[in-house]
């Protein structure tokens, strides 16, 4: 629906030529039990978690990208987004409130224009947007969206941080 949307406000003109690929991240919507199972994680996925599991090198609120699994050991394999630390976590070891308080995103592709409505789906706080907060696209730049708030205020999102990956088109 969104990209119909999209399409018809190009076609009338009311936004931009000028966009850009940002890559977002997905809600995988993902069962506790599901986590203790290596299906549920592929290749690139994205997990993050709310509290810090240092026996895996974890930490709250942190990016770790799926680079391997092990089906018969029931092991995930992640490596830190901006550190690069690799962690093996053995999934039969977490307990359920564990599992509660993982995330598990999948990575898309999203092309945005100017003036494009975006909707962000988790809490930037650095940026103070919120969860569900709309947002238009006024300057596109080096793969960065200048935002602007309902209140006037405007922000810069990155899209190299995994932080600002949590958008999506708001039609």
């Amino acid at each position: 629906l969104n990209g119909e949307i999209r399409q018809r406000l190009q076609h009338a003109g009311k936004l931009g030529t000028e966009n850009t690929n940002m890559t977002t991240l997905v809600k995988k919507w993902t069962t506790p039990t599901e986590y203790t199972r290596t299906k549920a994680y592929h290749y690139g996925d994205v997990l993050t978690a709310g509290q810090a599991y240092p026996k895996y090198k974890i930490e709250p609120h942190q990016y770790y990208q799926i680079i391997g699994r092990n089906d018969e050991k029931q092991t995930v394999s992640l490596q830190h987004v901006k550190s690069n630390a690799i962690s093996i976590v053995p999934l039969a070891e977490l307990s359920e409130k564990d599992r509660k308080s993982l995330s598990l995103y999948k990575m898309e592709q999203r092309s945005v224009s100017l003036g494009d409505k975006l909707i962000l789906t988790q809490r930037i706080r650095e940026l103070d947007l919120s969860t569900g907060q709309s947002v238009s696209v006024i300057e596109i730049k080096n793969g960065k969206l200048l935002i602007e708030k309902e209140n006037g205020q405007s922000v810069w999102l990155n899209n190299h941080d995994f932080t600002h990956r949590h958008i999506e088109h708001g039609y």
